[in-house]
């Protein structure tokens, strides 16, 4: 649907992205007769302007002013869900509509168009945001980061394979009954699922024992089945497996096995709006609270177009939630698109151009433009038609106090999801039933935003393109973000104009705080398949063990630099949906590389790639360290996360892509059992422990003490060995022992070192 803010499933290796549309409500008494009064006027106020809404109430953003704009009468009563944030002091009093969830000051709720529109008119609402659609954007995984030694307990240190903790996600196409989701006594361990079907007001909840009845909330998707099977998968029994094009061998199959393979699961899926998202997302660590376990939570989603400062009321939503959950986010794949602009402008140079151009096999493009100012100060605006020739043939200012500035063609035909505008001759000349809308908007925090949301049919040979025109002040910044499947931002080699690039392509949900953002790396460039055929990545770029090309990255308006890290995103193998691939039999687009040899009860692999394959892999490995500690906080894990992945030289040859580095589960679990071992140690402030390191030698000191004894751990807690201090120095040999984490106590004094 038109002027639905779209986010994106983070995979790059699929099909066409598809487009979605978009809790009974509640009967909530009102306080006193004057605000019955008052909502009553409204009601019948909107009931008369609501296709001009747009243009009177400021407390909804853009996408929803616009979205309001194409609400013909006939639409007045649609439900939606929304999100509405108060002042401190609201009574939480909505007249008419139904509050789903409150996160503090932020209201997550459903109702119909008019309703919301009287709430908008209550003293205490700030602002409203009108649901917004989403869209979709393990073999060498686990192996990369060092999972499969977390999960076999190795170097004398128990298995972590997730136990006791809950992992949930929320995405689309799941293989509900896919063995990999099973427990050894065969019972599922998707304990309970959250589905939001289409034009449904309320999820419908699946527990353990009605899920058994559900194959699938998507039979046209399986980007949830990929991603799930990286978290958690742990299916049991032997596979055929292609080494060659040409030549398979059986193997057990927890070579394709995930992070957490004992964690529980709960999942939810269907329609992907950021309003379902935070709803199901609520409901999974309900239900973690309510069986007391920890709880990590994945996103494979991404969106760009958002104010990136986590301000905006979806991602301040997903903040409150890390207070309970663990939350990754993937980073988002736009690093190789052209459709970001970023710059500071100086005192020689305070402007920047661009035009929306489509992709070269088409001539239909929509989207939506969003141009954000560093501050509450606007920067200046002029929309311009261009010419492939370097010709600018329109020039026209737009003021940053407007409230929507929409044309059209003239043969333009006015529908639902389409706004209404005024026809422009100009405009007319390049293009055919087309229309551009700008409205001013925003953010929560005061930074000023552009929203240009549009649909353009470009004639045949027409030479001309939208673009815009952005000035400043020196020392002000604009950031610029497009939006679409079709096009991308074209300087046209005009001076003063650019092509779109890499700056601040990170997703702006990721800028949610206390949320893990995740990059992608290059781990498998090509992998046979069973059908004879060797595939592989056909872009360029990607170089085994090096940041991939499309993975999302930047700095925020608020010093941030974002991922924080980076896992194995292309290519990753994990589990296909079954009821994907039974209904689609002549989808040959996903090359199956591994098959389990019960056929009666089939498992399906394949390879696929993007950022939405990389935080999965960080999500699962979380979940083992859960089991270890399962106090851990999201200050803790993003503090583990700095110290432990690994920086090596392709790390440092582009360090501001990796965040901390390559993500490391086993160096991470280390930290995290040091640090438990360390707390479970007592101490006093009685002497200084020093521990000096002499060729193999430790060289341990308590300041003021002669007399003591010495104890060296594993962070496990393993006793490797006893000495005792003399004339006040103990002495342990270090010759026989394996670089890691180790933990020195003497007396009651403890001290990670590391080796």
């Amino acid at each position: 649907m038109l002027n639905k803010q779209r986010f994106v499933l983070c995979p790059i290796h699929i099909q066409p992205v598809r487009r979605y549309r978009n809790s009974p409500v509640l009967s909530l008494l009102l306080h006193n007769s004057m605000r019955l009064r008052k909502l009553f006027l409204s009601l019948a106020t909107a009931c008369i302007t609501l296709p001009l809404i747009a243009s009177v109430n400021g407390k909804f953003d853009a996408a929803s002013r616009l979205r309001l704009n194409t609400c013909h009468a006939s639409r007045s009563t649609e439900h939606v869900k929304a999100f509405i944030s108060v002042t401190d002091d609201f009574d939480a009093s909505l007249p008419g509509v139904a509050i789903l969830r409150r996160m503090g000051n932020i209201f997550l709720v459903h109702s119909d168009m008019q309703r919301l529109m009287a709430a908008s008119e209550l003293e205490g609402v700030i602002r409203i945001s009108i649901e917004k659609d989403l869209h979709p954007d393990n073999e060498l995984s686990a192996k990369a980061v060092g999972a499969r030694e977390v999960a076999a307990g190795t170097e004398g240190r128990l298995p972590y394979t997730g136990k006791n903790v809950l992992v949930g996600l929320f995405d689309t196409g799941f293989d509900i009954q896919n063995p990999s989701f099973r427990d050894a006594d065969g019972n599922n361990r998707i304990e309970c699922f959250f589905h939001y079907p289409e034009n449904e007001c309320d999820a419908i909840v699946y527990d353990s024992r009605s899920i058994e009845a559900l194959e699938t909330e998507n039979h046209d998707e399986c980007h949830g089945t990929h991603v799930l099977g990286t978290i958690a998968g742990n299916y049991r029994g032997f596979i055929e497996k292609a080494i060659t094009p040409t030549l398979s061998e059986t193997v057990d199959g927890n070579v394709y096995s995930g992070m957490a393979t004992g964690a529980s699961i709960a999942a939810a899926g269907g329609i992907l709006s950021d309003a379902n998202i935070i709803d199901g997302v609520g409901r999974i660590i309900d239900h973690a609270k309510a069986t007391g376990r920890p709880c990590v939570v994945n996103l494979s989603i991404s969106d760009i177009t958002g104010p990136h400062d986590g301000s905006d009321l979806f991602a301040a939503s997903l903040s409150k939630l890390t207070k309970d959950a663990i939350i990754v986010m993937s980073a988002g794949n736009y690093a190789s698109h052209l459709r970001t602009i970023s710059k500071e402008f100086h005192t020689e140079d305070t402007s920047v151009g661009t035009f929306l151009w489509p992709v070269w096999w088409s001539l239909d493009h929509k989207g939506v433009l969003a141009i954000w100012s560093a501050d509450e100060n606007p920067l200046d605006l002029r929309l311009q038609f261009g010419k492939t020739d370097k010709t600018i043939t329109m020039d026209t200012p737009i003021s940053p106090d407007t409230e929507e500035y929409i044309i059209v063609t003239d043969d333009y035909t006015e529908g639902e999801g389409r706004p209404k505008g005024t026809a422009d001759a100009h405009f007319s000349i390049g293009y055919t039933d087309s229309y551009i809308a700008i409205l001013t908007d925003r953010s929560p925090s005061g930074r000023h935003c552009y929203y240009i949301a549009y649909e353009l049919h470009r004639r045949p040979g027409g030479a001309y393109a939208p673009g815009v025109l952005v000035s400043g002040k020196p020392g002000q910044r604009v950031d610029m973000y497009l939006d679409t499947d079709w096009g991308e931002l074209q300087g046209f080699y005009i001076p003063g104009y650019r092509n779109g690039g890499d700056d601040m392509t990170i997703s702006s949900m990721a800028a949610a705080k206390g949320t893990v953002s995740v990059g992608a790396w290059t781990g498998l460039k090509e992998w046979p398949t069973l059908d004879n055929k060797l595939l592989n990545i056909a872009e360029t770029g990607y170089v085994q063990g090096t940041i991939a090309p499309f993975s999302s990255f930047g700095k925020l308006i608020d010093g941030r630099t974002l991922p924080h890290t980076a896992a194995p995103g292309a290519a990753v193998i994990s589990v296909f949906s079954t009821p994907y691939r039974q209904a689609h039999p002549e989808d040959t687009f996903f090359g199956i590389s591994a098959q389990s040899t019960d056929l009666e009860n089939p498992v399906y692999y394949t390879a696929n790639y993007g950022t939405s394959m990389s935080s999965p892999v960080v999500a699962g490995s979380i979940a083992q360290w859960l089991e270890a500690d399962p106090s851990l906080t999201a200050e803790d894990v993003l503090d583990i996360i700095s110290r432990t992945s690994t920086v090596d030289s392709s790390v440092l040859e582009c360090h501001e892509r990796w965040g901390a580095g390559k993500f490391n589960a086993l160096e991470g679990l280390s930290e995290v059992l040091a640090r438990k071992a360390s707390l479970s140690m007592p101490s006093t402030e009685k002497g200084k422990l020093t521990v000096l390191r002499n060729g193999n030698n430790l060289e341990i000191f308590l300041e003021g003490i002669i007399d003591f004894n010495v104890c060296l751990y594993t962070p496990a807690g393993q006793c490797l060995g006893r000495t005792n201090a003399v004339d006040g120095k103990a002495t342990i040999t270090t010759w026989n022992l394996i670089n890691g984490i180790y933990i020195v106590k003497a007396g009651d004094k403890t001290q990670k070192i590391i080796l």
